[in-house]
């Protein structure tokens, strides 16, 4: 157990955080993200840091609200993993985040397509997809990989939502750009070929789908 009594915000107290999630140890993590963030937004409306430790732990909310996030989706509670989600995204710091906005909207959209509410999965898949704002600023590798990973969870919200025809074009606009997505970076695998699997084993095309389900 932890004994919050016993802490204070502390770059220390941060990384243990980060630690326990890296470990698995989800429900210590928890405990002390909500210490921290608790912590943090009581000394920064009290004034009782100064301005130097209110940016740096300020700047640490968005991470840690995004961290709380992604345990939540993963032990399957998905409408508290969406609002971490929500709070990560309104204590992003604008100038270099840690968690690009658009990966926390990707995470959102995941939300909906577990909870099976492909309406909503749909519409934030797309809007994630279609975002042109990254476009003003310098479009790296990892964007594009995962811009494409948002185009086949899109195709497969239609595809489960009955959209068969929608869902055919954005399978078949993922298999054309197949080749430029980086494969390398693991968790690609479950946002771009699982789906495929799934759309091409339910169409009864053995040979595609075993083809995308040896990558995923």
């Amino acid at each position: 157990g932890i004994n919050t009594d016993c802490f204070t915000i502390h770059d220390k107290s941060v990384k243990l955080f980060q630690l326990l999630y890296k470990w698995g140890e989800y429900e210590l993590a928890d405990e002390i993200g909500q210490f921290l963030i608790d912590t943090i937004n009581m000394a920064s409306a009290e004034d009782l840091i100064d301005e130097d430790e209110k940016q740096y732990f300020t700047e640490k909310l968005s991470h840690m609200h995004y961290l709380r996030g992604l345990m939540k989706l993963k032990t399957g509670s998905f409408d508290a993993a969406r609002q971490e989600f929500y709070n990560a995204l309104s204590t992003i710091y604008k100038d270099e985040p840690e968690i690009d906005p658009w990966k926390i909207k990707s995470k959102i959209a995941e939300c909906y397509f577990k909870n099976s509410d492909y309406s909503n999965a749909i519409k934030n898949y797309r809007k994630n997809y279609y975002d042109t704002s990254r476009e003003e600023t310098k479009f790296r590798d990892d964007e594009e990989n995962w811009k494409y990973a948002a185009l086949s969870m899109l195709a497969l919200s239609e595809f489960k939502a009955g959209q068969i025809d929608s869902a055919k074009i954005h399978f078949n606009l993922v298999e054309t750009k197949f080749s430029q997505i980086d494969h390398d970076e693991d968790p690609i695998y479950y946002y771009t070929d699982w789906p495929l699997y799934q759309y091409y084993d339910a169409n009864g095309n053995a040979k595609k789908a075993l083809k995308h389900l040896n990558y995923a």
